[in-house]
């Protein structure tokens, strides 16, 4: 019961994001609210092992999880040597904290009785993510005070409580696809579901759109065309994709660049960000810099300007694979590709291949993959209902 009041409290907490936000002092360290929850849901788990001394069950995942983290580990390692004391600190707690995030996927994993709860908390969860989404459009929709903050320029458009109009939009991708896929075989069931799944559906859609994120857009396509192939229905892919393309014109255009979808100003930033990490990647191709070094590492080559400590996009690459190999290198890619190749040949879930693709084709254009919200998302999903254990 605790495990499970520990879980609700970290589903009301999910959707306030980036407000939840405790700084501990030093620059571009934060801790959130829920990465305290995290911790005490791991420490009663690993409580209950200690006192009852269960026998641990090993998902699928465990070998890559254990994989990747490895390499993680002695890519950190190696480059603590070139390292401050308080550089290495920083670095290590991003581990840490990927280490606490895979670990839900065990809790939830084990503990089966909880996975009645998961889908409808995650879409509880990503449904009032929507709702302050879109009242942030309505009563904030210039926040460009932010910048003194450390986070881009955005003017009408939704960035949620996640302060990030390409994370905000694909959680609210996440939720979407995930209303889809639960409520296909029941919405022509039951015709009573269809007010309830469509007012659902339409919020989260128009949070969606209001993001004006050509890469959530194109994530968001994917993940249906990904469950257009599992059900057959082209007709679904082709209704979805023309209003998608309706919706793209009938988007209200109040001024700013950041809703002109032609806009190439994000596109030379990021062929740069992309240049900076292959330069980074080139020089370090084995292990990389050290994972979660990468902040430092910019510093170095002289890619951060004067704001490096406090800039949100400092720390990472605008790709997640890139991230990966700038960090980890070719032994951490190869670890990582493990990973995602098992969850796809193995889970043949609807929602896990919908989702997976979805997020892969967004972190082409963002660090989507090591984004703690997302992270979070994809680990619970992965672990409710597995199909295949070793």
């Amino acid at each position: 019961m605790v495990i499970k009041l520990l879980f609700l409290v970290l589903f009301i907490v999910f959707p306030f994001g980036q407000l939840t936000r405790l700084p501990l002092g030093t620059p571009g360290v934060n801790l959130y609210l829920h990465d305290l929850i995290i911790g005490l849901i791991l420490l009663v788990w690993l409580g209950q092992y200690f006192l009852k001394k269960k026998k641990f069950k090993r998902p699928l995942l465990t070998k890559p999880i254990i994989g990747f983290a490895s390499v993680a580990f002695f890519s950190l390692l190696l480059a603590t040597f070139q390292r401050q004391p308080n550089e290495i600190l920083t670095g290590s707690l991003y581990l840490v904290r990927w280490l606490a995030y895979s670990g839900i996927y065990f809790v939830v994993y084990e503990n089966t009785w909880l996975h009645g709860y998961m889908v409808k908390w995650l879409l509880g969860a990503g449904v009032i993510s929507a709702i302050l989404g879109l009242l942030q459009y309505i009563f904030l929709p210039d926040t460009r005070f932010l910048y003194y903050s450390g986070w881009d320029e955005h003017y009408y458009r939704v960035i949620g409580t996640f302060l990030d109009p390409g994370f905000t939009g694909m959680i609210y991708v996440l939720v979407l696809i995930l209303l889809i896929n639960v409520y296909w075989e029941n919405f022509l069931k039951k015709k009573s579901l269809f007010t309830i799944h469509y007012s659902l559906f339409t919020i989260c859609y128009l949070a969606m759109a209001l993001t004006y994120s050509r890469a959530t857009y194109l994530a968001y396509i994917v993940g249906v065309g990904v469950i257009a192939w599992f059900k057959k229905s082209w007709k679904f892919f082709t209704l979805a994709f023309l209003i998608m393309v309706v919706t793209i014109f009938l988007l209200p255009r109040p001024g700013g660049e950041g809703v002109k979808l032609e806009r190439r100003s994000s596109v030379k930033a990021r062929a740069e960000n992309y240049k900076y990490g292959l330069n980074i990647i080139k020089d370090y191709p084995l292990l990389g810099v050290g994972f979660n070094f990468y902040r430092y590492a910019q510093r170095d080559y002289g890619f951060l300007k004067e704001d490096w400590q406090t800039s949100h996009a400092g720390a990472g690459v605008d790709s997640s694979l890139l991230f990966v190999l700038a960090t980890t290198g070719v032994v951490g890619f190869i670890a990582y590709s493990w990973l995602l190749y098992l969850i796809l040949m193995y889970d043949v879930r609807i929602e896990v291949w919908s989702t997976v693709l979805a997020l892969v084709s967004h972190s082409f254009f963002n660090n989507s993959l090591f984004y703690p919200w997302i992270m979070l998302w994809l680990w619970i999903l992965l672990a409710t209902k597995e199909n295949k254990q070793e």
